[in-house]
């Protein structure tokens, strides 16, 4: 969507967006007065419509749109995004310890001691500004996190940074390493 050649000149119908989301439409000059909220249970009638798809998890295509649009946006480096490279770790550890019981990492402290000890600094993306959340993934050259929401930015990491996914065993699903295949980073995982 964010990419695409005529999104400037029009008008969209989405469910209730959460802050992040509105700041990532914001962030290419789609303001919430462009928007028209389309809540559970309500009927909408438009003359025309042009419709997106929802694409597989991890789809090439959404992969390699998601890569792209740190350049859509300015952000070609890590000065651009608001700092300098010392203001960004090298070794990044994102932190869900904030999810309370979803997707937690139950022995989270020692975790993050043992990271440290390594050189990973840990970082808590909820509430985080996109552009800091891009500028993080820009600058690192090895990155740590669980299986959720973060993912996805890993389409802001720079060809060749590493990345460690953290797996629960009950919930597993494929898009880290999808992303990392279409974007030819060094992948592991821990289950």
């Amino acid at each position: 969507l964010l990419l695409w050649p005529a999104y400037r000149s029009r008008r969209y119908c989405l469910p209730p967006l959460h802050a992040y989301q509105l700041e990532s439409l914001g962030l290419r000059g789609i303001g919430p007065e462009r928007i028209i909220p389309l809540y559970p249970g309500e009927f909408l009638r438009f003359r025309s419509v042009e419709a997106f798809t929802n694409p597989e998890q991890g789809h090439p295509g959404l992969i390699r749109s998601l890569a792209a649009l740190p350049e859509a946006l300015g952000i070609r480096g890590v000065a651009e995004a608001g700092g300098s490279a010392s203001r960004y770790p090298k070794r990044l550890y994102i932190s869900r310890e904030d999810a309370r019981g979803r997707r937690h990492i139950g022995n989270e402290a020692e975790l993050a001691a043992l990271l440290a000890r390594r050189g990973f600094v840990k970082k808590i993306f909820t509430g985080m500004p996109i552009r800091e959340q891009m500028a993080h993934m820009r600058a690192a050259e090895a990155v740590v996190l669980p299986q959720g929401a973060a993912v996805v930015n890993l389409a802001f990491c720079r060809p060749g940074t590493k990345v460690l996914e953290l797996y629960s065993p009950r919930f597993l699903i494929t898009l880290g390493v999808n992303f990392a295949t279409v974007l030819q980073l060094p992948y592991a995982a821990v289950v």
